[in-house]
């Protein structure tokens, strides 16, 4: 499963499934938002990529 669909079965699709896609699951005006920062090393060429195949907690930020 290509990593894309991985990140937006767990936003969008979750979302959607549980009927709070009006409010979640996108960044868009109006929608709520719980958003992380995550630090990634210089090599990183496939971000979507990287970011399921594993981060450790300490390259972790809450956005507030």
């Amino acid at each position: 499963v290509p990593a894309r669909s991985l990140l937006e079965s767990a936003t969008l699709v979750g979302a959607s499934a549980l009927g709070l896609d009006s409010e979640l699951g996108s960044i868009a005006p109006g929608k709520r938002a719980q958003l992380i920062a995550v630090d990634l090393p210089d090599a990183v060429d496939d971000v979507e990529e990287y970011l399921v195949n594993g981060i450790s907690p300490d390259q972790i930020a809450w956005v507030n």
